[in-house]
């Protein structure tokens, strides 16, 4: 039965994955990333040999939430402090949960993944994700939950979709800012060369 549960927890907790992979801002990603991370870590709970997965999770939930903060009132300038606190935290609750090599893989997975929430920018927090999901496929079979690896599959498949999508809309926005300047400045010149011609003739 808990089985059951568990796998029930990580479809829902995929389906908001999914979400936050889309998401333009790194608020909303923060967000969903949250809520996916509560029911990810309940599903490892019910699996044998989850417990170091679930309490590293659970620490990136409050790391989500202080991220959340910072960006919400912009104070990223500690995004690198509170990453690094967050580090520490997440090596030492996988010693103290060690479960054999097979804890090693969450942790990598965190770390990967908290070291890009460094940053601003969506689509590298999304590269990070993708690394964490790659890890995640490799423990997700280790620990049995085949059902949850096939969804992690999907995930990472997201994550490239959401990355790729975040930069064909930065080089969109770029190439709409580059005529608008130049449109500028010919506009500029051009009135130069009128009022040029006008002194000239008077």
């Amino acid at each position: 039965m808990a089985y059951i549960i568990s796998q029930v927890l990580v479809c829902i907790a995929d389906l908001f994955y999914v979400i936050s992979m889309f998401a333009k801002k790194k608020l909303n990603l923060v967000v969903f990333l949250f809520i996916s991370d509560v029911l990810f870590a309940s599903h490892y709970l019910l699996l044998k040999g989850g417990l170091t997965g679930a309490t590293t999770i659970f620490v990136d939930c409050a790391f989500l939430i202080i991220m959340y903060l910072l960006e919400k009132f912009n104070k990223t300038k500690y995004n690198l402090i509170v990453t690094l606190i967050t580090m520490a935290i997440i090596i030492t609750l996988s010693i103290l949960t060690w479960q054999g090599a097979i804890s090693l893989l969450p942790m990598f997975a965190m770390l990967c993944y908290l070291t890009t929430m460094i940053f601003t920018n969506v689509a590298i927090s999304k590269t990070g994700a993708f690394m964490r999901n790659l890890l995640n496929i490799v423990y997700m079979f280790l620990i049995a939950s085949y059902f949850g690896a096939g969804l992690e599959i999907a995930l990472m498949i997201s994550a490239v979709i959401g990355i790729i999508l975040d930069v064909k809309r930065n080089k969109n926005k770029n190439v709409d800012t580059t005529p608008t300047l130049d449109s500028t400045n010919t506009s500029t010149q051009t009135d130069n060369v009128i009022d040029d011609q006008t002194s000239q003739q008077n």
